[in-house]
């Protein structure tokens, strides 16, 4: 009889074991971080056309469901889509990595200027990093914020871009969230 007494709670204490450890692997797999934010595009007295993604990897192929933006305005004033952008990643322990891409085009006969400005994304040291670079200087990869991209003139019918990179190196529950800050604005170049 002890020996049957053991054995079922030898077997319990098994079944109970792989049970929590299935849990805890399950618990593990499961964590998330998010980066949410807000990205503005202003046009002042300029005709330009405004497109924005975020992509799953450097290569810029496979896009994050429901991160695509658009908004266009031309010489007359009319506008079409949202001058506001409002992106959510959530990464997980296979996504990542998150590519902001953001286009502006002058589709008018003058030169433009276009100013970035805002917070940007704040890096987290060893959890998060944060690259940014834009199409006039490359040399930006270590910029603090995306403030620091500043102002450039776009030529009509050029393409003025900017990339954030955001990496997620360590994916842990103390994370918390990270915001996306960023204003980009068009006008006439002095």
């Amino acid at each position: 009889m002890k020996r049957k007494f053991k054995l079922f709670a030898t077997v319990a204490s098994l079944c109970l074991s792989v049970a929590l450890m299935a849990f805890g692997v399950y618990a593990a797999s499961t964590v998330t971080y998010n980066v949410s934010g807000s990205v503005s595009f202003t046009d002042v007295q300029v005709a330009t056309s405004w497109t924005a993604a975020v992509y799953k990897e450097a290569a810029k192929t496979n896009k994050w469901a429901g991160t695509d933006g658009a908004y266009s305005i031309d010489e007359a004033g009319s506008t079409s889509g949202t001058p506001n952008w409002n992106p959510d990643i959530t990464f997980t322990t296979t996504d990542k990595v998150a590519v902001f891409v953001i286009e502006c085009t002058n589709n008018g006969k003058a030169p433009i200027a276009i100013e970035v400005s805002g917070a940007g994304i704040a890096a987290i040291p060893d959890q998060l990093t944060v690259s940014m670079q834009d199409g006039v200087d490359d040399s930006l990869g270590a910029a603090a914020t995306v403030g620091d991209l500043g102002e450039t003139n776009l030529a009509p019918g050029s393409t003025y871009t900017v990339e954030i990179t955001v990496t997620l190196t360590l994916l842990s529950d103390t994370l918390e969230e990270t915001p996306l800050t960023l204003t980009l604005t068009a006008k006439p170049a002095v």
